[in-house]
């Protein structure tokens, strides 16, 4: 797997909580392949996002060889690209999304859950960073079964046989 941060171009960006980061590459460039996903992450700014390479890549999406992944805010984004109105989704809350967005027609789709992940989208509610990491990590198959397995129960119910069982699946203890 490789990791790529993706910017409007390469210049450095700052995150909400202040850390810097350094496009790897500009989203005029970016091109995907199949098991790749686009990470949305969460953000308060998505609600003004006014990138209109951006908003081509996401509304051709359905399209491209990989899938997309949207926290809390990015849900937001995808809304107004109307792709909520076409899959099954989740976010922070349905009312949200319908009073930020005059043309959101999803709400028959929308499912109260902590993540919700279909064929090309998934999406979480900014209150499920761990299940939505999760379903990250599961889509792009960066790891045995098992592995992810006790990875996700170490870090939700924070047991001494989980962290054993994690161990036990990279092969050591």
């Amino acid at each position: 797997m490789v990791l790529k941060f993706v910017g409007k171009d390469l210049e450095p960006v700052k995150s909400m909580g202040g850390a810097v980061y350094y496009p790897d590459i500009a989203l005029s460039r970016v091109s995907f392949r199949e098991g790749d996903v686009l990470i949305l992450p969460g953000s308060d700014n998505w609600g003004s996002v006014d990138d209109e390479a951006l908003r081509e890549l996401v509304e051709d999406f359905e399209n491209q060889p990989a899938r997309i992944a949207a926290i809390c805010g990015a849900t937001l984004f995808l809304s107004q690209l109307n792709v909520l109105n076409r899959v099954k989704h989740t976010s922070n809350d349905v009312a949200l999304l319908k009073m930020m967005n005059t043309r959101y027609e999803g709400e028959e789709l929308y499912v109260p859950e902590d993540v919700v992940v279909t064929d090309k989208v998934i999406t979480a509610s900014g209150l499920a960073p761990l299940a939505f990491s999760y379903e990250v990590l599961k889509a792009l198959d960066v790891m045995k079964e098992e592995t992810l397995e006790s990875w996700y129960r170490l870090y939700r119910f924070k047991r001494g046989e989980d962290f054993f069982a994690l161990q036990e699946s990279l092969g050591g203890v």
